[in-house]
Formats: C-alpha cells, structure tokens, sequence
C-alpha cells in the first residue's frame, strides 16, 4: 500500500531514549547498570512488538547482543511504572497515521 511505512528500530530506540532521559548510545552499549537496562528491555520489548524484526536483527541493533539475550529482555517482567512507558511508546506509534502493525494476528 502506497504511504504506508513500517516502524524502525531506531525510531523505537530514539523514543525509548528520549522517555528515559539517556542517549542510544548509551541505551546500545554494554552498561549494566539498571538504570541503561530497562530502557533497552523497554527499547527491546516495544521493537519486538512494532517491527518486523527477527531475534537476531533485534541483537545486532541493540549493540550486536546474541539472539538469546534479546528473548530474555522479552520476557523478562517490567516493573509497573517501566510497563507504563512500553505501552505508552507503543501507541505513541499506533497512533501515527502512516503506522501499520505487522504483528497482527
């Protein structure tokens, strides 16, 4: 369909930033720290559900991490306030005209 654009993962990565206050890089980077950890589990979790991308595409975005990390990031729980802002930054993009969902069932 003409105008219809998938979501990147960069731009889940720049809004899941910009909510917690920290850059991408720092956000891609191997900081342990949980302040950086949640907002990449967040960043992981919202990509996995906004773009078409595969485990391991989501690993290589996300500071070239095994597919296996990114399935723990995705299911790992989030504290109630972090799933606030996943589902917040999900319909940030659901709601843009041009967004088309492709994990539809």
């Amino acid at each position: 369909m003409a105008g219809w654009r998938m979501t990147t993962i960069r731009q889940v990565q720049a809004a899941v930033a910009a909510r917690y206050g920290i850059s991408v890089a720092e956000m891609i980077g191997p900081c342990r720290y949980r302040p950086i950890f949640i907002p990449r589990a967040v960043a992981i979790k919202a990509a996995r559900e906004l773009t078409a991308a595969s485990l391991t595409q989501l690993g290589t975005a996300f500071g070239g991490r095994d597919h296996t990390t990114i399935m723990w990031s995705i299911r790992r729980e989030l504290p109630e306030a972090d799933s606030a802002i996943l589902d917040s930054v999900c319909q940030q993009f659901v709601e843009l005209p041009q967004f088309r969902s492709v994990r539809t069932q």
